[in-house]
């Protein structure tokens, strides 16, 4: 299971909280319990979970406790789109985690911020870019693809607008 999340933290000094992580269902009853999460994982935050194994996904507002999640995959997708195969993979935003999945094969990600030397379009433009191959492996996955191919989802967070788009390669 490869897992996105972000969420905006007021108090004193507002901020953002963000994070990618990989789970996997060792004893394989179906059930992944997740443990340790920080706080802002939990209220108000913006999730997109995917099955590395078989390719399921979905992208969630998570509310505050005791209320249910809002599933905004729907709209992730209309905000994505498809993509064709490519060396490079992009997202709008302007500091984006950008995650890569191949079901059945692997995961893989990164950080990228808008404009800055790991954007690799060089421009500050509200569209984050960057090569496929540079992409580091979440959980097991091996090294990453030179690549994208079909049947491939791209993740973007955005975790200063609090935007996450979905792309399926085709």
């Amino acid at each position: 299971m490869a897992i996105v999340w972000a969420a905006r933290l007021y108090g004193v000094v507002p901020h953002t909280s963000w994070n990618t992580f990989f789970a996997n269902d060792d004893d394989r009853d179906g059930v992944i319990v997740l443990t340790g999460l920080d706080k802002a994982a939990l209220a108000g935050a913006l999730w997109a979970v995917v099955d590395v194994n078989s390719g399921p996904f979905g992208a969630y507002r998570l509310g505050i406790p005791d209320e249910p999640a809002i599933d905004i995959t729907q709209g992730a997708q209309a905000l994505g789109g498809t993509s064709e195969s490519s060396q490079t993979i992009s997202a709008p935003g302007g500091r984006v985690s950008l995650l890569l999945v191949r079901p059945g094969v692997g995961a893989w990600y990164t950080e990228v911020y808008d404009g800055t030397q790991n954007d690799h379009d060089g421009v500050q433009n509200h569209v984050v870019t960057t090569n496929v191959a540079l992409l580091g492996p979440g959980g097991r996955a091996p090294e990453a693809p030179a690549s994208t191919q079909t049947g491939d989802l791209i993740i973007g967070l955005d975790s200063r607008a609090m935007i996450v788009t979905i792309f399926t390669v085709s």
